[in-house]
């Protein structure tokens, strides 16, 4: 396998999809997901090879009948969501005439199912509402919810003794994308370059806001989201400052049973790193 002229094909098009992404540019994010999926693939056709094998071959890391070292940053995940993209959109241009308002790009994944899966796809006005609530004015927030209440009804998730819970559900998948991209984030960058991507005051209001979310009882500061943040940065922020605002704290209580403390104090560490290179370089070498 080429992976010189893989990568070559591939990479321009990823850095251009993270900077369309971190500029909230969902729509043209989607559209080079598209692109990435058609070199995909040409390439799995090519070297005739299943999708999943030449993902994890193109990530590597993981074990499997052969042990492959990390030859990217391309995750297997959005190789496959990419993937997935090329097949439910069969011209490029269906996708801005489908959405041409969408602002959420972790609403519009979590309804891929809805697109693609033979068991879940919807059609006629189910599909309809679908696409209009994804080009809708809401929150990143909102959408996700929404989409978790569609996944309930369609998909048939029930579970009427954690219904309470399961209404976070939402704020759960925020928490653990996030959570995922800040470890991955410190792993795989140098403290210099990691700095160039993130706004790192508003890490840390984040920091100081989840390890206090963390137990009942300890002070909480209030924050902006700035203007400059990408989507996931955005979400994790709307999540926090949503159970600040709280007159109680019943919901923050549930949210704790499925996120443990210890995981929002982790990720609270993580972020607080960002605070000096020594403190990175510790939680480099602990990832």
């Amino acid at each position: 396998m080429d992976f010189s002229a893989i990568f070559k094909d591939i990479t321009p098009l990823h850095n251009q999809y993270k900077k369309l992404v971190a500029e909230r540019a969902i729509l043209q994010a989607i559209e080079i997901m598209w692109d990435i999926g058609g070199v995909l693939e040409y390439y799995i056709d090519l070297n005739e090879i299943s999708p999943h094998a030449f993902f994890r071959e193109i990530y590597g890391k993981g074990e499997g009948t052969k042990n492959v070292a990390q030859r990217s940053y391309i995750t297997r995940e959005f190789q496959s969501r990419c993937l997935r993209i090329r097949k439910i959109f069969h011209d490029r241009m269906d996708i801005s005439k489908s959405f041409p308002h969408i602002k959420s790009l972790s609403a519009f994944i979590e309804s891929m199912p809805f697109f693609d899966n033979p068991k879940y796809i919807l059609k006629g006005e189910d599909r309809t509402k679908l696409i209009d609530l994804l080009n809708s004015d809401m929150t990143p927030t909102e959408l996700l919810l929404e989409v978790d209440k569609m996944q309930k009804d369609f998909i048939g998730i029930k579970n009427p003794r954690n219904q309470h819970l399961d209404e976070l559900n939402p704020e759960k998948i925020i928490f653990t994308n996030f959570y995922n991209h800040i470890y991955r984030l410190i792993k795989d960058h140098e403290y210099e370059n990691a700095l160039l991507l993130i706004n790192k005051e508003y890490y840390l209001a984040l920091s100081k806001n989840l390890s206090a979310l963390s137990q009942d009882g300890l002070k909480t500061y209030d924050f902006d989201i700035p203007n400059d943040v990408d989507e996931i940065s955005l979400e994790i922020g709307l999540v926090v400052r949503s159970f600040l605002y709280e007159s109680t704290p019943i919901r923050l209580r549930r949210f704790r049973k499925i996120v443990p403390p210890t995981r929002m104090v982790n990720l609270a560490e993580m972020l607080y790193s960002f605070n000096s290179k020594s403190s990175f370089e510790k939680q480099k070498a602990n990832s």
